[in-house]
């Protein structure tokens, strides 16, 4: 059998529980590393660890975060790299995809849309591991069937590309694309976020916004035995058969370490949890 090209070869992290600054500045480092190097490619799987809540980076954090809500409910909050709305992760399976431009150029997917697609493609097929017959979303953006608006929720509507299984919302995804690399990361529930899970601010002249009404759906029962690591390993299944590639397992080095501390330390001190 013939070695497969370093281009159809992954790095694979194994999965992680680690908190939401560390988590991002994680998927951060691994886009630098695509950027230096335009034929590598990493995925992972992970889980925030207080569970914690992410907003997208052009967000502004006090129309969509209730510091005391979070506090009460024991979440921290960060910043993520790419863009998108609000989310809450507990009981939750986050992935990443972080890839140099020629990783997908060699199949002839080229565009932010189109690698996106890609990489939300792959992923269903690994959803479809799991025994599950989602659909990806093709229609045109749609918010949820009331009359509230979205309040920047990321739950509160379905956007063309993620997947959905029964009309829900399944996984969530975000992507920043860079002139040499692009990183997408996403996440799908094992158990979904109930109207108990409140991070967002309340408006006093709103009697509806306790309820704000979202399209999340979990994996359900049957699958709630299996732990988030081994439906993880079902998502990398089908996803790397869905690709053709294959993955290598890499771990960080406490010299790699190093440089994630230190893009938390940044983050923090220059905006990554700022309150604009």
């Amino acid at each position: 059998m013939s070695r497969p090209t370093h281009q159809h070869v992954w790095h694979y992290l194994p999965p992680l529980e680690a908190d939401a600054a560390s988590q991002m500045a994680l998927d951060a480092e691994l886009l630098a590393r695509c950027e230096r190097d335009a034929g590598t490619a990493y995925l992972r799987f992970y889980r925030m660890v207080p569970p914690a809540v992410t907003i997208g980076r052009n967000q502004r954090w006090a129309r969509v975060i209730d510091i005391e809500a979070c506090a009460a409910g024991g979440w921290d909050w960060v910043r993520r790299p790419t863009g998108g709305g609000a989310l809450l992760h507990q009981h939750e399976i986050n992935y990443a995809v972080a890839a140099g431009g020629d990783v997908f150029a060699g199949d002839g997917v080229v565009g932010f849309r189109a690698i996106f697609t890609r990489i939300i493609m792959a992923l269903a097929a690994g959803v479809e591991a799991l025994g599950l017959k989602p659909t990806v979303f093709v229609g045109r953006s749609a918010t949820a069937p009331d009359q509230i608006e979205q309040h920047g929720l990321c739950g509160r509507s379905l956007t063309q590309h993620e997947i959905t299984l029964n009309g829900g919302k399944l996984v969530a995804a975000a992507q920043l694309l860079k002139p040499r690399a692009i990183l997408q990361h996403g996440t799908l529930y094992q158990r979904a976020p109930c109207s108990q899970d409140r991070f967002w601010p309340m408006d006093p002249n709103d009697l509806h916004a306790d309820a704000l009404v979202q399209r999340w759906i979990d994996l359900g029962q049957s699958l709630r035995i299996l732990s988030w690591t081994e439906v993880a390993e079902r998502l990398r299944s089908g996803l790397e058969g869905f690709l053709g590639i294959r993955c290598r397992i890499w771990e960080p080095s406490e010299q790699d370490w190093g440089w994630i501390r230190e893009r938390v330390a940044g983050w923090e001190r220059d905006g990554w949890q700022s309150r604009r």
